[in-house]
């Protein structure tokens, strides 16, 4: 071996051919693992991980043997990184870091393309900015990125504190007047995570040690005189030129090496990502493997996204979790597929629904898709396993009397619920005093601050229902209905100032009237006029204030001028699905049903339509201008 070293030496030969250079830096930064155990150990569960990291014991000492020449022309082919660990071993410390190895340095940055340091830098610090990615200051800490205009790298918790702003360093009695472009610096960027840089928008934070030092050579130069202060300044300004330009440099060639850097590891991923993809196609899973979200997901996996390249070693250690994780890819991917096709019968059960709607008594309401969905003839089609077409199925048992059956039970529970409400605030309550415009509900599930009439509560479709899954929560009928006692309340004042009969008057009817009351408390607040009407939601909020009722050229003062603006709010207000047809359970938008009961009924009265939302959305928001001021005005 010293003889091939002597030939290499004497003439031109690249050391890296011989594998000198992978002996040494995996000797040197790399040593193997072994287990450490005597003869006489018995093994015992665990054993085969308590690995301890195996000395070097002079395995270095044959390089320490050779010619001096012999070993600085190997090292030149190092990279400054290897050189820069290799500098913090015992054996060749003494030897980089001394002034005569500069040329080792420049050899090495020179063979690998690296710029010039920048002065004041030597070659070993240089190195050590470039490559070293822990923290200048606690040695501890990470530091992924360069600070360039300062020169260091430097972790979140030591930036805080060895750096400050221009104000925080005048507290500390270090002014800088005209040196701040002078002193190291750093640019934390607008969206930096520290609070108090962040809220007074510091956009340049300087390095604490070099603002005093500066300022000390500032005023020593100040006070030898005007001629030394100028000439201070001027080889200040001349150095720190020379530093920017240098650091221009030296981060294009950052760029430059990330990019490679970054190239290459894709590289070595894609490669790896290809070697275990053959492997698992080779033990059986090539049909699953062909499907890119099973690929794209396995690819994301953390044993397959390395940088390193799989070797069979590699392989029999990771072997058994792939083939666990391709599994369950293949069980996740198959539920998603039946989830798809759950979802895609669900789907077309509720077209065929809204058909049947039409179709359906006058005195019974479409329970919701859900629940019909759960019902057990229709949840055994949309739930069946497979692919298998069930379209058919569900429309003949749609057309089943059973199914006629389930809709007529459905609305006596939902009924029975209600009339259970009201009974427990009302025990001597009959059956009619369900449509009475002072039965108003609520439930007590999804949306509580809701106000329901009787035909609004029985076509209510909890809102806890919409979730991810095709189906999740329990049905509509768990949901708890309660009678709204503050809307109770408040429409028995509103019916004493307009002398209505609550015990008489209907929720339609009511509806219908829809009185507008001002309130006196809030006009005594704001200074402005406040009109409110009896179906907005908002008139809960006033049922506690002063209110008056409004004389009829009020009423219609208010109508005549109501603002434009508000008629796009108006006709999506109205377009949504909250009425049904009294004659024939046609549902739709006020506007589409007003001319549907004028087309095919010949009316067009308000009390000809149901209302199946709650109290606020069958209301209409709008506003108006009385007297010079503008009010919120809600139908």
């Amino acid at each position: 071996m010293l003889y091939a070293l002597g030939a290499v030496a004497s003439g031109t030969m690249v050391f890296k051919h011989l594998g000198l250079l992978d002996v040494l830096v995996s000797l040197t930064l790399y040593p193997k693992m072994e287990i450490k155990r005597d003869q006489s150990d018995v093994i015992m569960p665990g054993d085969e991980i308590r690995q301890k990291r195996r000395r070097i014991a002079g395995a270095l000492q044959w390089i320490k043997e050779l010619p001096n020449e012999l070993v600085c022309e190997i090292f030149q082919y190092l990279q400054p990184r290897d050189l820069l660990l290799l500098a913090r071993t015992t054996y060749f410390r003494s030897m980089l870091i001394h002034r005569s190895a500069e040329f080792i340095w420049k050899a090495s940055r020179w063979n690998h393309g690296i710029p010039d340091p920048i002065p004041p830098m030597s070659e070993p610090a240089h190195a050590n900015l470039l490559f070293d990615g822990t923290c200048h200051f606690c040695k501890d800490g990470r530091a992924r990125d360069i600070l360039w205009f300062a020169l260091v790298r430097c972790c979140k918790e030591c930036l805080v504190v060895k750096f400050s702003s221009e104000e925080e360093l005048y507290e500390t009695g270090i002014a800088l007047p005209s040196l701040d472009d002078l002193v190291p610096y750093h640019d934390p960027g607008r969206n930096t995570k520290i609070q108090k840089w962040f809220i007074c928008g510091v956009r340049r934070v300087y390095l604490n040690s070099a603002a005093k030092t500066l300022l000390g050579e500032y005023a020593k130069s100040e006070r030898e005189g005007p001629a030394a202060l100028s000439a201070f300044m001027k080889r200040k300004i001349n150095e720190r030129q020379l530093v920017l330009e240098q650091i221009n440099v030296c981060q294009l060639w950052e760029e430059q090496w990330d990019a490679e850097k970054k190239a290459n590891n894709q590289a070595i991923r894609k490669e790896r990502a290809d070697a275990v993809i053959r492997k698992l196609e080779a033990l059986g899973w090539k049909e699953e493997l062909q499907f890119e979200s099973s690929r794209r997901k396995l690819l994301a996996h953390k044993r397959v996204n390395e940088t390193k390249l799989l070797t069979e070693k590699i392989w029999s250690n990771i072997q058994a979790e792939l083939k666990s994780v391709i599994a369950q890819i293949q069980t996740d991917r198959l539920e998603e597929e039946q989830l798809a096709v759950k979802k895609d019968r669900f789907a077309y059960l509720q077209k065929r629904l809204l058909m049947y709607e039409g179709c359906l008594s006058l005195n019974l309401f479409m329970p919701p898709a859900v629940d019909i969905a759960l019902w057990y003839p229709l949840r055994a089609l949309v739930e069946s396993p497979g692919h298998i077409s069930v379209e058919d199925d569900i429309n003949q048992v749609l057309r089943d009397a059973s199914f006629c059956d389930f809709i007529a039970n459905w609305n006596t529970s939902r009924f029975q619920a209600a009339f259970h409400a009201l009974r427990e605030y009302r025990p001597d309550a009959v059956p009619n005093d369900m449509f009475l415009c002072t039965t108003l509900f609520r439930t007590a599930g999804c949306n509580a601050s809701r106000v329901y009439g009787f035909t609004g509560i029985m076509a209510h479709k909890c809102h806890r229902l919409h979730g991810a899954k095709w189906y999740s929560g329990a049905p509509t009928l768990s949901c708890r209905i309660e009678l709204h006692i503050p809307a109770i309340q408040f429409t028995r004042r509103v019916c004493g100032m307009f002398r209505i009969n609550p015990l008489t008057t209907s929720f339609n009817d009511m509806l219908a009237l829809n009185p507008l009351i001002e309130c006196k408390t809030c006009y005594s607040e704001s200074g402005i006029r406040h009109f409110v009407r009896w179906c907005a939601q908002s008139a809960q909020d006033h049922r506690d204030h002063y209110l008056s009722p409004v004389s009829s050229d009020i009423v219609n003062a208010i109508s005549l001028r109501e603002s434009e603006n508000c008629q796009a709010t108006k006709r999506n207000r109205e377009s949504e699905h909250h009425y049904r047809c009294k004659f024939c359970n046609y549902r739709n938008g006020l506007a589409t049903l007003r001319r549907h009961l004028r087309t095919f009924h010949g009316s067009i009265q308000l009390w000809d339509v149901v209302p199946l939302g709650s109290l606020h959305e069958v209301g209409r928001s709008t506003v108006v201008k009385f007297n010079g001021k503008v009010f919120n005005l809600l139908y």
